[in-house]
């Protein structure tokens, strides 16, 4: 529960449907206590951070250049591996070895999730705050997610228990925001 309240309250917020201010004091207190956890890992143990960081943007750049490849369309694993993680899994790998990710890169921990787009051209860049891939969070690491536009953000999913919410809700209607995309990828995609 605590990794999807987490990445849903930041992502309401990157939306612009959610203000960080009209949290109520405990979900803000949560968040601050997330905060303080990752850093506090990240003092601790800044080598492993930092090969997380440097593992998730090589994969991010794979995912960019399969874009670039593919007309901006999302990589669109068959159906049938859905039934089965591991096969998911291997697929992922292969389609990144094509584009400079190793096994042992794919393999290390944490363990590592990609976001599933449909696919239409540019559909990875609707939504700034939208993880491309996620390194999953334990019990004694937060979680790391990389945006479209390649920047990192760490997550205390696990480190902090999350609280019980009263069902409070304070959106405003500010609208998604969509990822800036690269002309690059514009022309890949067809789009002017």
């Amino acid at each position: 529960m605590t990794i999807c309240l987490r990445l849903s309250i930041l992502f309401v917020i990157s939306l612009g449907l959610l203000r960080a201010e009209e949290l109520s004091p405990e979900v803000q207190k949560y968040l601050k206590a997330c905060d303080e956890a990752v850093a506090q890992f990240e003092k601790d143990h800044p080598a492993e951070v930092q090969a997380c960081g440097e593992r998730l943007k090589k994969i991010h750049g794979a995912l960019y250049r399969y874009l670039l490849d593919h007309k901006g369309i999302w990589p669109q694993p068959p159906k049938e591996l859905f039934a089965s993680t591991d096969r998911l899994h291997d697929w992922w790998k292969e389609l990144l070895g094509h584009y400079g990710v190793t096994a042992a890169e794919w393999e290390a921990k944490p363990k590592l999730g990609i976001t599933f787009f449909d696919d239409k051209p540019l559909t990875a860049y609707q939504w700034r705050g939208q993880p491309w891939v996620m390194a999953f969070s334990t019990p004694d690491w937060p979680s790391y997610i990389i945006v479209a536009d390649g920047s990192i953000v760490g997550n205390g999913f696990n480190l902090v228990p999350a609280p019980r919410l009263s069902g409070q809700h304070a959106f405003d209607t500010g609208g998604s925001k969509p990822a800036m995309v690269p002309d690059e990828m514009k022309k890949a995609a067809g789009v002017k």
